[in-house]
């Protein structure tokens, strides 16, 4: 009775299994060291652990990243709110809220970094690891033009403003939260048809920047006064036309994997 350790067994491991139970030492460290185990039953105990453990922490992964995805929706939400309200007391809760995602995001981040390193893993595990790290950044960037959006509401206080601009810069903002709360269903779900059809409603939120810009311009010819506003106003569509790019982003590494 000898411990799986002995150099001279590794030559009868599977290549892929080999590549595991020499990269993953925690495994190893949980079996007591008092504890006498035949070769199969080591072999078969560090497998199942593996397994196990890899599961786990990837089911881990997708919930920290859905709750990161639910803050920045929430976030995505009160800012547009707050910019048609001129809420500068929300704005400014958006903005604080900012760090708050940029914690989920950093979090993900080492999760993602110790599975890769600690587990190996190959194929579809790795596809997923992957996809949650690259996925979480186009999330933290949704949350980042977020808070830009709350930082407009803040310097357009008081100024003149064009009600009939910021009323589609409203439908506008309903659109791109929709799209980013499916983009996340798509995730959490998986479902690769839903993923082609939320992807394309990005058309529909660029088809609203056009328009709003177009409409802009022509209300500030009749308006100068309210030019300061105009420009936060360009600024503000093209954060939401950003977040609704990386809405699209996620459905397409769903695609990916």
């Amino acid at each position: 009775m000898k411990r799986i350790i002995d150099a001279k067994l590794a030559n009868d491991i599977p290549i892929a299994l080999k590549k595991r139970l020499l990269h993953e030492k925690e495994i190893i460290r949980r079996i007591p060291k008092e504890y006498p185990l035949s070769y199969e039953e080591a072999l078969k105990i560090c497998h199942n652990n593996f397994n196990d453990f890899s599961d786990e922490e990837l089911e881990k992964l997708h919930n920290q990243f859905y709750a990161m995805g639910t803050e920045v929706l929430s976030q995505i939400n009160k800012t547009v709110r707050a910019f048609i309200s001129h809420d500068r007391e929300l704005a400014k809760e958006v903005i604080e809220g900012d760090e708050v995602v940029n914690n989920f995001e950093t979090k993900l981040e080492k999760k993602s970094l110790e599975i890769i390193a600690l587990q190996q893993p190959v194929s579809q595990d790795l596809r997923t690891v992957i996809t949650v790290l690259k996925a979480s950044s186009d999330v933290e960037r949704m949350a980042d033009h977020a808070a830009s959006i709350a930082k407009a509401t803040i310097r357009v206080k008081g100024e003149e403003r064009l009600p009939e601009v910021e009323a589609e810069i409203k439908k506008m903002g309903k659109a791109v939260r929709s799209m980013v709360e499916e983009a996340l269903d798509v995730y959490i779900t998986g479902d690769e048809e839903r993923a082609y059809e939320v992807a394309a409603l990005d058309e529909v939120v660029d088809n609203y920047f056009r328009d709003i810009q177009n409409m802009a311009v022509e209300s500030i010819r009749h308006q100068p006064d309210a030019v300061f506003a105009g420009k936060e106003y360009f600024q503000v569509i093209t954060y939401l036309e950003r977040i609704g790019d990386y809405a699209r982003n996620i459905c397409e590494w769903v695609v990916y994997l």
